[in-house]
């Protein structure tokens, strides 16, 4: 564990196309059936530590705790002299550095050796997301890449994503890749990353969890004073596997309207992750415990970690003791909340100031759907700003169904739109004609406002079930019962329904249509591509979606010369054509599978 020689490595840097403070990089190498991976990372303690006889840089950096990044700007925890110069792996430039070595099993992705120590780095080439996505995507590159950086980038690449897939089946909470420009931080976080960045962003992440992961299990096991980065879950909210399934189906839907309901839904049932001195469980990686040791740059708490580890390597004294590291993980906590509420308030002054005053229906019509959903919200707190243009357009796309569930929440539910009665009829009625999304609604303006969830109650009635709701709004109790459905799941909605029409007093005619189960006619769509291989999910949600019966598996044994196994035979009614499937497998399980896969196949030759 300890080198007394440092030693001199060369690699390459990957980062976002304006970084400049590039604290990490990295080098691989195939050794028989093992990756030698090193990572280095910035040994910023070099230049600004505690016991420093000029403690100047070292309290500023404790008190600015982060790097803050704003749409325009930057405001750096280190002066840009050192951020982005002295201790910047810059090309060309040899810097100290700490090496985190792994030797790594190609098959099982075991770890089978970790190291770390100092060491001098210098940066043989500085890339880009982009470029990395455009050479693994074989795009055309403006600058050539020399063959042994593209075989680092190849295998990197390879191993990230095999690293990605093995956390996924671990429990980590995990996006393959939403549409190709969302993907999920590692606080459970959707966040958008846009899609010529997406294969070099996803392996710089894998690989600096790799190292955090790795560094929180060597201090619990050498008793190393660090900030551990803990992350809890709400007890009372829906279950992991359950999350997990319903990304999977988002994203083989790609409907941008659960995409919003799960995102509220994510960032409502997750509390803060936190820096203490007690190593605790990291919900949403599945780690039983977690650090953070790769961005001293931009980092206080990884700053804080490096100095201990460094200590421990020189086998000194730890400059923070474990009452330091609980004081400073507080102090940290405190900061950084500060932090998040100014940079709220920052985007909000911004938007208002780039609300255009002479506001027309082309610009308006010009708006994807989020910055749409923005200027909605910007609309209820600024008076003045909903125009004719503004109402037309929404009527638009109210009739052409390109609303976001959640405008819905601000059209419905503010007091700002409520005289605008056609425009709230027209989603009512919307939203009667397809029922599965009044629960989102609720969801969504629960989360919004921070306001308890509807209370639901299904219960069987007969070969039926019915759904029972208390809903408290604005001091005022709602509580209906739905008529009877054929399921739990239409049970549910029945009753949400319900809910809809005594909060908004709908009509006769139309609370007539909201009770019939009669379903709005919705085409039967499948999705290109099914993550995991889950086709038994697949097209139950496809038929959901739908709002068709799902299909059915019957499953009967076979035995031959003495082996079991089994035959499933998969039926399903799509637009009036019966399409039916049977095949064979060694358990109940796989013959299912098999099933499904094969009436998928047939479903996608029939051009559905």
């Amino acid at each position: 564990m300890i080198h007394k020689k440092i030693p001199l490595f060369t690699g390459i840097t990957v980062d976002d196309t304006t970084s400049r403070d590039l604290d990490d990089g990295f080098w691989i190498e195939e050794q028989n059936e093992y990756y030698l991976l090193r990572v280095f990372i910035s040994n910023v303690s070099s230049k600004v530590h505690p016991r420093a006889k000029n403690s100047t840089l070292y309290e500023m950096a404790h008190t600015r705790v982060e790097t803050q990044y704003f749409r325009s700007r930057h405001d750096p925890m280190l002066p840009i002299g050192l951020s982005e110069d002295k201790l910047s792996l810059l090309p060309g430039e040899k810097r100290q550095a700490i090496c985190f070595e792994f030797k790594i099993d190609k098959q099982s992705l075991e770890v089978k050796y970790f190291a770390f120590f100092e060491c001098i780095f210098k940066s043989i080439r500085k890339m880009n997301y982009t470029e990395v996505h455009s050479f693994l995507t074989s795009q055309e590159l403006l600058n050539p890449i020399p063959e042994d950086i593209q075989k680092v980038i190849t295998i990197a690449s390879s191993l990230a994503s095999n690293l990605l897939k093995r956390r996924r089946i671990q429990g980590a909470l995990i996006v393959y890749d939403v549409f190709n420009t969302y993907t999920i931080s590692e606080e459970g976080k959707l966040v958008f990353i846009a899609k010529e960045k997406h294969h070099g962003y996803i392996l710089v992440q894998e690989l600096m969890i790799l190292v955090n992961a790795r560094v929180a299990d060597f201090a619990v096991k050498e008793s190393v004073p660090l900030l551990f980065r803990t992350h809890r879950v709400k007890s009372d909210y829906i279950s992991r596997d359950d999350l997990l399934r319903e990304f999977n189906l988002l994203q083989a839907s790609r409907d941008p309207q659960t995409l919003q309901m799960i995102q509220y839904r994510v960032d409502h049932m997750l509390e803060l992750a936190q820096y203490q001195m007690k190593h605790g469980e990291h919900w949403a990686l599945s780690l039983p415990w977690y650090t953070h040791v790769t961005s001293p740059i931009r980092r206080f708490a990884d700053l804080v970690n490096q100095v201990n580890l460094i200590a421990f390597l020189r086998e000194e004294d730890y400059p923070f003791q474990f009452s330091d590291i609980e004081r400073i993980g507080q102090h940290i906590n405190q900061v950084v909340a500060e932090h998040e509420t100014a940079r709220t308030e920052y985007a909000k002054a911004t938007l208002a100031e780039e609300f255009p005053k002479d506001m027309n229906i082309e610009w308006l019509s010009g708006l994807n759907p989020n910055h749409l959903t923005r200027n909605l919200k910007l609309a209820c707190n600024i008076a003045g700003v909903i125009n004719g243009y503004f109402i037309q357009e929404l009527e638009t796309r109210i009739t052409e169904d390109r609303l976001q569930v959640l405008d819905y929440t601000y059209l419905l539910f503010e007091e700002k739109f409520t005289t605008y009665e056609k425009i709230r009829k027209d989603i009512l009625t919307l939203l009667i004609e397809c029922k599965v999304r009044i629960k989102p609604l609720y969801y969504l303006l629960c989360q919004r406002l921070q306001i308890p969830f509807p209370e639901v109650q299904i219960q069987k009635q007969g070969d039926n079930f019915v759904a029972s709701i208390l809903f408290f709004f604005n001091d005022t109790e709602y509580k209906i019962t739905s008529p009877p459905g054929r399921n739990k799941k239409e049970a549910s909605e029945l009753g949400y329904a319900g809910l809809l029409i005594k909060m908004f007093n709908i009509e006769t005619a139309l609370n007539a249509q909201i009770q019939s189960k009669k379903k709005r006619v919705v085409p039967f769509v499948l999705p290109n591509e099914v993550p995991d291989g889950n086709y038994i999910s697949i097209l139950q949600e496809c038929a959901h979606r739908a709002q068709i019966e799902s299909p059915t598996y019957v499953l009967s044994e076979i035995s031959q010369r003495g082996i079991t196994s089994f035959r499933c035979t998969a039926t399903f009614n799509v637009e009036d054509k019966i399409f039916s499937t049977s095949e064979k497998g060694g358990s109940k399980k796989i013959a299912k599978a098999y099933a499904a896969c094969a009436l998928y196949k047939a479903l996608k030759k029939a051009q559905f």
